[in-house]
């Protein structure tokens, strides 16, 4: 048996949709990916879909030009039954900007089981923008039953197993890389980022440009001043940051034209020891990104009034999160110093500073 789909987006399902349902499939026992880049936004588009999974999964990506997440990677890499490798990496990886000598372009997902087996190739990168809300055009091969392995979509299906082995044989750990990677990643050039976001001034005012939300997807670190977060006539510390429209793409999540007081979801944050796995984003009354933060940490209840706050991209226990620290002035100046040199450093119509690194 043999069936072939086409997956078009945005308009019917998605190709994260078929990724859920495979995932959850018990007649799969393995998933190789090659996939020119991966982000933090995809590991969390397919985080709940991956950690209910007891698939073998085995990823093949790039350095190429530094647009794979350091951490997106490192998240894959922490997950039980998961490794990642990369293609010419020891190579790529000593090259300035990550220039790679060929390129490394696919985009497959490769299911198989005893009998069954399920191709998905096509268009999609891994972020959520490739995954569920850009324009793509994905294929679905789905094969069954052991003793039609001579049908001409199992050869196929063969096909593509026997040159992801080749490739994937060849190819370093990034185990062996993360640190280097991870340098060449700090010291990236803004062309690096990909143009995956259009132009949303026709329903945002106040947001970024294309070529900012870009960056600023692709960010490591965000650094911001809270001000004031407290409402004056309450005796209990406020812990509603507000930020800039469509800061929520720092977060994971798409500059998408959605109605005030609409949820967006959740963000995994460790601060100061304690982890904090279900801090809302919302799309607020006042058209600003709003971030609920942690009430309190390891020390107890915090206030983060005045305070300068800082949000690293980091893996933790095979998912995405961010690290918040409150910093002082001198490492926000040094910070801002590093925002402006990739024009990402900007103040809000209130005065409150802030920044992507």
């Amino acid at each position: 048996m043999s069936h072939f789909d086409v997956i078009a987006q945005p308009a019917g399902s998605t190709a994260s949709d078929v990724l859920y349902a495979a995932l959850a499939d018990n007649r799969f026992d393995e998933l190789r990916a090659a996939v020119a880049y991966i982000t933090a936004s995809g590991v969390q588009e397919l985080q709940q879909g991956l950690a209910a999974s007891a698939l073998k999964r085995s990823w093949l990506t790039s350095f190429d030009w530094c647009r794979s997440d350091p951490a997106a990677l490192s998240a894959l890499q922490q997950q039980s039954l998961s490794s990642v490798k990369v293609h010419d990496g020891k190579r790529v990886v000593l090259r300035p900007g990550c220039r790679p000598t060929t390129s490394f372009h696919p985009k497959s997902f490769l299911f198989t089981g005893p009998d069954h087996a399920l191709l998905l190739v096509g268009s999609a990168n891994m972020s959520r923008n490739g995954l569920r809300h850009g324009v793509e055009v994905d294929a679905a091969i789905e094969v069954a039953g052991h003793n039609k392995r001579t049908e001409a979509a199992w050869r196929q299906i063969d096909s593509a197993r026997t040159w992801f082995d080749a490739e994937w044989s060849q190819a370093p750990s990034f185990a062996g890389l993360t640190s280097a990677y991870q340098a060449q990643y700090d010291r990236r050039p803004p062309s690096s980022a990909v143009l995956e976001f259009g132009d949303t001034s026709s329903f945002i005012r106040r947001g970024f440009t294309a070529e900012q939300l870009a960056q600023v997807a692709h960010a490591q670190t965000m650094w911001i001043e809270a001000g004031r977060l407290t409402a004056r006539t309450s005796a209990a510390p406020g812990h509603q940051l507000m930020m800039r429209p469509l800061t929520r793409v720092f977060f994971g999540y798409q500059p998408l034209a959605i109605p005030r007081k609409t949820q967006l979801g959740s963000v995994l944050i460790r601060f100061d020891g304690t982890i904090h796995a279900n801090r809302t984003l919302e799309f607020a009354h006042n058209s600003m990104d709003r971030l609920n933060l942690p009430t309190s940490g390891a020390s107890g209840a915090v206030r983060y009034d005045g305070k300068i706050l800082r949000f690293t991209k980091i893996a933790l226990g095979g998912k995405v999160a961010y690290e918040l620290s409150i910093i002082a002035k001198r490492e926000r100046n040094s910070l801002k110093a590093a925002s402006r040199r990739l024009d990402l450093s900007f103040t809000m119509p209130g005065g409150r500073a802030f920044g992507f690194n």
